[in-house]
């Protein structure tokens, strides 16, 4: 395979409204659960008001931070709260290289191919990389359940969704379960001994867009 270089938990999916038939119990338990759907639409961008004119979508938010290896020096601790705008989509033949710009040179993507189901058996990559120098990077997720996946060196756990586009399969909401850490090497670093490592923080939330025509579009 080639290699190519968020609302954090505010809402625990598990939670769950006790309806009880007290009667203005009940309806406040029923605020209560749209309110919490409510805010669960909105973190990949839709709410169920209509947005001002000129407003951006909100797609996710992804929480990082970037540790240089060599001198354990935290090169970059950030937050960013993600529009379309934020990602920049790349077509490699079935695939799609979805690439966020973070700081310090520093960008992670997730790279799909539209052509496998992501079953129980397939996977997808997250790859980190910079824009001044060349890296490799290759981070392997393996799918073990459905909407669950695996980091198949090293730990971590993500969950997911998929949508059928007019491209094939693709990746829509994606949230990080625990801290996942990327490998960014310099071709001179051995695989696993990598120069940086870019973690991203569990909660961090990504709707993933789509390329339509040749422009980034909301799933």
């Amino acid at each position: 395979m080639p290699v190519y270089a968020s609302r954090a938990d505010q809402v625990d999916k598990s939670t769950h409204v006790r309806l009880i038939g007290n009667k203005s119990k009940a309806g406040d338990n029923a605020k209560i659960s749209a309110a919490l759907v409510a805010l669960l639409v909105t973190c990949c961008g839709r709410s169920g008001g209509a947005m001002a004119e000129g407003e951006a979508a909100t797609i996710g938010t992804v929480k990082w931070s970037i540790l240089d290896t060599t001198t354990s020096q935290v090169l970059s601790n950030g937050e960013k709260t993600l529009q379309i705008r934020d990602i920049a989509i790349r077509p490699i033949k079935d695939m799609y290289d979805k690439k966020i710009e973070l700081d310090g040179h520093f960008n992670f993507s997730l790279v799909d191919s539209v052509a496998v189901p992501k079953t129980s058996g397939d996977g997808f990559g997250l790859t980190g990389g910079r824009n001044d120098q060349r890296t490799f990077s290759w981070d392997w997720f393996t799918v073990d359940r459905p909407g669950h996946a695996t980091k198949l060196q090293d730990s971590g756990e993500l969950s997911f969704d998929t949508k059928k586009t007019s491209n094939g399969i693709e990746i829509h909401r994606m949230e990080f379960l625990t801290d996942v850490s990327i490998r960014v090497c310099r071709e001179s670093d051995a695989p696993l001994d990598p120069s940086w490592r870019i973690k991203i923080f569990k909660g961090s939330v990504i709707c993933w867009p789509v390329l339509v025509n040749g422009e980034a579009q909301d799933q």
